[in-house]
């Protein structure tokens, strides 16, 4: 048996091996991944940077982003068309772990039949069946694909175990693991004299977490600075009423931008621009979903905000 661990994160994808002392070089020389994969209508389909590349490269194809996002909800079973097909959200997770899983493989040289799965302390706020049922499509997910056994551990613990390894005398450690989508907390007692034991639920005493992340922060500054200019807030020629919001929320939403793909997000905003005080704007969030660019200004917000953290403002090109 060969075991591996591998953190499926809503913004990276990283995989280690047991034995093998390092993390698995899943893209080239990289151990990390974006956790994103790209379908092209006549090609396999493309995991990481190169999923990010072929999306903003402008090639043909559908890209799909903060997939781990839609685990615990009623999204993770809905389809959503890919190509010429209609694909369940569990299902584009399957393919792109497979994927993480073969490379992993490769790069390790053996097969890969058992996985421990970091996962955030609560999938679901607020929601103990919905994060037991976000586990539950995890596990499934990891058989489908070729895992015989799986196992589950919190993230922060994962990293409080990893910082164990430095400490030379007993502590006590608060371990903060801030993530794309959740933020998690634990306590851990820690110690040279504790490394080798096989249980160590006895040293957790305390674990908790919110579902706020990295992607949060990338959807306020978008809704804020960039949806305004789409019609965000808008108001109707009714001036009592404002654009409906949805729209700008999805689009903001790196998990829920395909949703506005279908079709159906394009009449009814047709529709809603008939009525608008500002037409002009409701264009621009038109040609955005038209032209299927909601993966690149979510990418162009995000570079936005790395940049301001180095910074007090920046520009963001939009190019509409």
């Amino acid at each position: 048996m060969t075991a591996c661990g591998l953190d499926f994160g809503t913004s990276n994808t990283t995989l280690g091996v047991v034995g093998a002392g390092e993390l698995a070089r899943l893209e080239g020389d990289e151990t990390t991944i974006p956790s994103a994969i790209f379908f092209a209508p006549t090609a396999a389909p493309k995991v990481g940077r190169a999923a990010m590349s072929a999306y903003l490269d402008g090639e043909a194809g559908r890209l799909m982003r903060s997939l781990k996002s839609v685990l615990g909800g009623s999204l993770v079973d809905e389809a959503t068309q890919v190509g010429r097909e209609r694909v369940k959200f569990r299902e584009i997770i399957a393919r792109y772990l497979a994927i993480v899983k073969r490379r992993a493989e490769a790069a390790a040289g053996r097969e890969l039949d058992s996985v421990v799965h970091g996962r955030p302390v609560h999938f679901v706020d607020g929601d103990p069946a919905g994060d037991a049922r976000a586990e539950d499509t995890l596990r499934e997910i990891a058989l489908s694909i070729g895992y015989r056994d799986v196992s589950f551990q919190f993230e922060p613990v994962a990293a409080a175990l990893d910082y164990e390894r430095t400490v030379a005398r007993e502590e006590l450690a608060l371990i903060a693991d801030i993530g794309g989508g959740t933020s998690d907390f634990s306590v851990v007692r820690i110690g040279p004299a504790r490394r080798g034991r096989e249980d160590r639920k006895d040293d957790i005493l305390a674990n908790d977490g919110v579902h706020v992340g990295g992607v949060d922060f990338d959807r306020r500054l978008s809704l804020g600075s960039v949806m305004p200019l789409l019609g965000f807030r808008s108001a109707m020629k009714r001036k009592e009423l404002e654009v409906p919001s949805v729209y700008f929320h999805e689009l903001a939403t790196w998990s829920s931008i395909n949703k506005l793909y279908d079709g159906r997000a394009l009449r009814q905003i047709r529709e809603v621009r008939r009525e608008a005080s500002r037409p002009d704007l409701l264009d621009r969030l038109i040609r955005v979903i038209d032209d299927e660019r909601g993966h690149g200004l979510a990418a162009e917000v995000e570079h936005a905000k790395i940049r301001l953290s180095d910074g007090k403002e920046t520009e963001l090109p939009l190019g509409f």
